[in-house]
């Protein structure tokens, strides 16, 4: 299976056990199956993160904006990250993406939708992610503007 195969969680289960088994000198029953899901949030915004790091020039992180609880006050301490900041960021070849994870009917707040317009007047992508199929189809036709570095290498175009 080739990167640009993936078009679904089944997919990228399938292409990361087969990356594990090109590099291990175990039998293919010894190594385990990867279990990437979009049951929940936290679920998709992993399995995002780990396709985004699939591809060359790209890197991704989750972004922790929960407040942290002081055992000493016993009280939550606000998080120092701006409010509304998207649930994963990502840089593709020096371009900035922010992905903001929404499952069932979430919606944006006031504080996201702010954060959505900075950053797209900044020029950076914003994408919200309700599901990985929908995430994978619009990565792939922003992907690839503008970057002839990419077939300079000769990676291959999805």
């Amino acid at each position: 299976m080739e990167l640009h195969e993936i078009t679904s969680i089944k997919a990228l289960n399938e292409y990361i056990f087969q990356q594990k088994l090109q590099d291990s000198s175990l039998p293919p029953h010894a190594i385990p199956k990867p279990r990437y899901s979009e049951k929940d949030t936290n679920a998709l915004t992993k399995a995002i993160i780990t396709y985004i790091k699939l591809h060359p020039l790209c890197e991704a992180w989750r972004v922790n904006n929960t407040g942290v609880y002081d055992t000493h006050t016993q009280k939550f301490r606000k998080s120092n990250t701006r409010k509304g900041i998207a649930d994963i960021s990502a840089v593709r070849n020096g371009q900035a993406w922010q992905i903001e994870i929404k499952k069932g009917k979430d919606r944006l707040s006031i504080d996201q939708i702010k954060f959505k317009a900075d950053v797209e007047k900044a020029g950076g992508i914003y994408f919200i992610a309700r599901n990985f199929a929908k995430f994978v189809i619009f990565w792939r036709k922003n992907y690839f503007i503008e970057q002839p570095e990419i077939l300079q290498f000769g990676f291959k175009l999805g």
